[in-house]
């Protein structure tokens, strides 16, 4: 029996606390011992149990306190068995002095799913200047299955930098600064297409906060709300009437009771606005509007999905550019999206003057339609690569 390097990976990113387990299990076949008959691992969450099993293809027992027990099956206690799991784990010998790009190219082969996202990295200096210290891959190898896993995973909870660092390092505090904090974003970057120059957008993009406390949405519009207790705000009306815009944390959006939201607008309609300069001209006429400031955080993203419990729409103004109609997409999933500006000055832009592609954008462009044919606004994208060029939010009023 051989154990597949794609299933431990996928183990450890679906369940990054099972790290310790499987690397004991690899370096003790790594020393030519055979595993044990039986296991036990404490404080394991329902999730990391069924993991466990499928792995094993075992069933488990558990006790009140969250201890898993077990049967290691007889094919997988074989030395033997773990040598392809040594390699990826960077267990085996003569991992370490292999180059950067074969290091890359081993990983690709490992995990063929993630292909396209790790071909970007050795486009990325800092990442290839990272893995040239032979030291850091086994937590760069680390951190970009944990990160790969919970974008396949897809489950829409926020999480912060402190939680991912004890998930996948035991550490709470090694993604919150530092050179795996960065690689973390360029990680995340590679994975989304979001550029890794806006690090607020690639981490709002991956569902991540750095302190929910300090996240939050910056909001101009004629409403009200109630909290799941019952208590009634009415300050963002006021605020609204004033020609003021408020500031609600991500902890209060979290305790807005679902379809409390009181609406005294002329009509059903909210803009969601990506950049600041063109925020001063919607407070200032009394017109509803939401700061995405650029990819929505999950602030912003909960506000818009209670408006729509409501029944509002969005109309969305960003740039007319690549980020922009993905920033519109996102929005659409929270949001019905009426109209998009930025489609509308592409179908006509007028005098506006285009600012061109670089040859790093065009690629980029050409990369995310290939890799997503069914974009709900690839039509006015593909328009921007065939143009060669794009336009800012702050060029245009509609």
């Amino acid at each position: 029996m051989t154990i597949e390097q794609k299933d431990v990976l996928n183990l450890l990113g679906a369940a990054p606390k099972l790290r310790p387990l499987v690397m004991r299990w690899a370096r003790q076949a790594a020393r030519g011992e055979k595993l044990p008959t039986t296991f036990s691992v404490a404080d394991l969450g329902y999730d990391d149990q069924q993991s466990l099993e499928r792995f094993l293809r075992v069933t488990t027992s558990r006790t009140r306190n969250g201890r898993v027990s077990g049967t290691v099956p007889e094919g997988m206690r074989d030395p033997a068995a773990w040598r392809m799991v040594r390699e990826a784990l960077g267990l085996a010998e003569n991992v370490d002095a292999e180059s950067t790009e074969d290091f890359l190219s081993r990983i690709q082969w490992m995990m063929p799913d993630a292909r396209e996202a790790i071909a970007e990295f050795k486009d990325m200096p800092e990442v290839m200047r990272h893995l040239a210290d032979v030291t850091n891959r086994p937590k760069w190898r680390e951190l970009f299955a944990s990160a790969w896993g919970r974008a396949q995973r897809k489950t829409g909870r926020a999480t912060t930098l402190s939680l991912l660092g004890s998930d996948w390092f035991n550490d709470s505090k090694i993604l919150r600064s530092g050179s795996l904090r960065r690689q973390l974003v360029l990680v995340l970057s590679a994975i989304s297409g979001v550029s890794a120059d806006d690090e607020r957008s690639v981490l709002a993009e991956a569902g991540i906060e750095e302190n929910p406390y300090t996240s939050s949405v910056i909001v101009s519009a004629p409403f009200t709300f109630r909290l799941k207790d019952g208590t009634r705000f009415d300050y963002p009306m006021k605020f609204f009437m004033k020609r003021l815009v408020c500031q609600l944390p991500l902890e209060i959006v979290r305790e807005i009771d679902s379809g409390s939201i009181g609406w005294n607008g002329y009509d059903n309609l909210v803009t969601t606005c990506e950049n600041a300069a063109p925020i001063t001209r919607y407070v200032q006429d009394r017109s509803p509007v939401v700061y995405t400031e650029g990819y929505p955080n999950l602030a912003v993203q909960g506000l818009l999905k209670a408006f729509a419990r409501r029944g509002l729409k969005s109309v969305h103004m960003g740039d007319a550019d690549l980020d922009g109609f993905r920033i519109a997409a996102t929005i659409d999933r929270c949001i019905p999206v009426e109209r998009v500006g930025a489609a509308e000055v592409l179908a006509d832009p007028k005098r506006l003057k285009g600012i061109p592609l670089t040859p790093p954008q065009a690629a980029r462009i050409d990369r995310f339609l290939t890799q997503h044919p069914d974009f709900k606004y690839a039509e006015p994208v593909r328009l921007i690569r065939e143009r060669g060029c794009w336009y800012e939010q702050e060029g245009f009023r509609r």
